[in-house]
C-alpha cells in the first residue's frame, strides 16, 4: 500500500515560536526546544549533521550543563522527521525559563562558529574519523540489526546501506564546506536560516508566557497558511512484496 505523511517545510528566513504554560500546576520545570530545520532528506546533509552532532555535542553539554548550569537536562542532536532533516537543542531547566535558555543557546551558537573556524586541521580530522567510525559501528544485538533495517522499510527508502553512503559524504567534507554549511543553516544572518523554538513555562513564570519576546513575526494562528507542506511518500516496491502463494 502507497501511503504518505505531511509535515511543515518552513520557507527560507521563517522563524516560529509556540509558548505554552505546563499543564501541570505542580511542575517546576520549564523546557525549551529550538528546532533549525534544513530541508528533505539527502546524504549530503545527514552527513553534514551526524558530523555536527559529534563536534557539538559535548561542548554544548559542558558549557550549558556543567559551566552554566541552565538544566538538568541538556542536549542537542541531528533529526530526521518522516524525511524533513532538522538539528535540535533541548533544555530542561527548574532555574531559568525558556526566553533566557534560548539566548544562550543563541550565544552558544555564535561562539561554536568560531570555534569551528578556529579548529586545526587535526582536529576537524579527528571529529570525521570519529563520525565514520560511528557509522561503520556494528549492531551490538540482533533487536537493533532489525530496528535499523524496519527504520528503512516504514520510511520507504529501502536503502539498507545508508550509512555507508552517509560515512562516505562524512570523508568527503573539508573544513571550508563545513563551515560554509553551518552558518548557512545555523547563522540568524543567513537567507537559509529556518527555525522553530516551543517554550514551555513553569506556573512561577506564567506572566512570561503572553511577554512579547515570547512570540515571533511568524503568526502561529496562521501557521498552516504561512509555512510550505513536505510530503513524503511511502511506497512499497513490487520487489518489496511478499508472494504468500509462493510461500506456501
Amino acid at each position: 500500500n502507497n501511503s504518505a505523511k505531511q509535515m511543515a517545510q518552513l520557507k527560507s528566513g521563517q522563524c516560529f515560536v509556540h509558548s505554552a504554560l505546563v499543564q501541570n500546576p505542580n511542575e517546576k520545570n520549564n523546557a525549551s526546544e529550538v528546532y533549525m530545520q534544513l530541508g528533505p532528506e539527502n546524504h549530503k546533509d545527514y552527513a553534514a549533521l551526524s558530523l555536527l552532532e559529534q563536534i557539538m555535542y559535548e561542548p554544548f553539554f559542558d558549557t550549558l550543563r556543567t559551566k552554566e548550569q541552565l538544566g538538568y537536562s541538556v542536549s542537542c542532536g541531528l533529526r530526521n522527521t518522516f524525511g524533513m532533516l532538522g538539528f535540535c537543542f533541548a533544555i530542561v531547566s527548574s532555574s531559568f525559563e525558556p526566553v533566557h535558555i534560548e539566548e544562550r543557546v543563541e550565544k552558544f551558537l555564535k561562539d561554536f562558529s568560531k570555534t569551528l573556524s578556529e579548529m586545526t586541521e587535526a582536529e576537524f580530522q579527528q571529529n570525521k574519523k570519529s563520525a565514520v567510525e560511528a557509522k561503520h559501528q556494528q549492531d551490538q544485538t540482533l533487536a537493533e540489526e532489525a530496528e535499523r533495517h524496519w527504520d528503512q522499510i516504514s520510511m520507504g527508502r529501502y536503502d539498507f546501506f545508508q550509512r555507508n553512503h552517509h560515512a562516505v559524504e562524512i570523508n568527503m567534507l573539508d573544513k571550508v564546506s563545513f563551515l560554509n554549511w553551518f552558518t548557512k543553516y545555523f547563522s540568524q544572518d543567513s537567507e537559509s536560516y529556518r527555525r522553530l523554538v516551543v517554550r514551555v513555562f513553569n506556573p512561577d513564570h506564567k506572566s512570561c508566557v503572553a511577554d512579547d519576546r515570547s512570540y515571533s513575526a511568524g503568526d502561529l494562528l496562521n501557521f498552516r497558511q504561512e509555512v510550505g507542506i513536505f510530503q513524503k511518500k511511502f511506497n512499497t516496491p513490487s520487489s518489496a512484496r511478499l508472494d504468500y502463494k509462493s510461500v506456501k
